[in-house]
């Protein structure tokens, strides 16, 4: 017998050893729960941990004898799914991952979009982002604190909102998507809901009201939203608006409906992203499979 076919053997054991450690995983309903946005519960996480350790395990054994690991068939899902859980947070009132930190800083509006649409995520709308942030508040005090504590540094976040005057009626757009000529283009557009608190309130309103009670539809203060220290901007015509939330030791925090264009960037301007739900074809899955089988078989006799 040759040391080459020794190896093949070698190669061959692992590969099955590969296999079953990969379907016990994607069986695991703690696996299934984070592909699909679903919640994970505390029984099904720690079966899920176990699993993902045996299969990385079997992956460093291929990796250790030089099978490259772009060939792995279903790597990438399982990339993916030990990405959201440790760095999603699933929120059930909207059953989305939204990301525990934000991300894509110094980007302006438009660039950060296409580069989270190529990861396969995308930035929150207005009410996603007051799901999250309730949420956080209860279960990830740091999180929501990061976000609303008035101190330095400047930190800030955009959504998925801009507002274009059309048939001379203001609408806010949002859900948007890239087209064939990578333009971003709203699923969802909207004359703004009537009840939109249409002045600026340097301070303030109250966010715990904002958030909890007097907001609309679309997502913005309401005109019954009580007064507290949270600034707000309301939305202009000027066709060149996008929202975003800061805060800072000096200025406080605040909801920017107008005068922050998509153009504009800064190191501490991010996002949370949200994992998108609609899944895209997965087209190199079957190709990954063949060239796993002809790099085994012919590599290795």
């Amino acid at each position: 017998m040759t040391a080459k076919s020794e190896l093949g053997r070698r190669i061959e054991s692992l590969a099955q050893e590969y296999k079953r450690a990969k379907d016990e995983l994607v069986l695991n309903p703690g696996y299934n729960a984070v592909l699909n946005n679903e919640r994970i519960s505390d029984e099904s996480l720690n079966g899920y941990t176990e699993l993902k350790n045996k299969f990385l395990e079997v992956v460093k054994n291929l990796m250790n004898i030089g099978i490259p690991v772009e060939v792995l068939p279903g790597l990438d899902d399982f990339r993916n799914s030990v990405s959201q859980i440790d760095n999603f947070i699933y929120i059930p009132s909207i059953n989305l991952y939204v990301a525990k930190e934000r991300s894509h800083f110094g980007e302006d509006w438009f660039q950060a979009y296409k580069l989270l649409n190529d990861e396969g995520l995308r930035m929150p709308t207005i009410p996603e982002f007051i799901e999250f942030l309730k949420y956080t508040k209860n279960n990830f005090p740091e999180i929501y604190n990061d976000i609303t504590e008035v101190r330095d540094p400047w930190r800030a976040e955009w959504f998925d909102a801009n507002f274009k005057v059309k048939d001379k009626k203001l609408h806010i757009n949002y859900y948007h998507v890239l087209d064939s000529s990578g333009n971003l283009i709203p699923r969802n557009s909207e004359v703004l809901d009537k009840d939109t608190l249409m002045e600026n309130k340097i301070p303030g309103i109250s966010l715990e009201d904002y958030l909890t009670n007097n907001h609309t539809k679309q997502g913005l203060p309401s005109e019954k939203v009580k007064s507290g220290n949270f600034c707000y901007w309301y939305p202009i015509s000027d066709n060149n608006s996008v929202v975003t939330f800061y805060v800072y030791s000096s200025g406080g925090a605040g909801l920017r409906c107008c005068g922050r264009g998509p153009s504009y960037r800064n190191s501490s301007l991010g996002v949370f992203a949200v994992r998108n739900n609609e899944k895209k074809e997965d087209t190199t899955s079957r190709r990954k499979k063949a060239r796993f089988r002809y790099y085994i078989h012919h590599n290795f006799p």
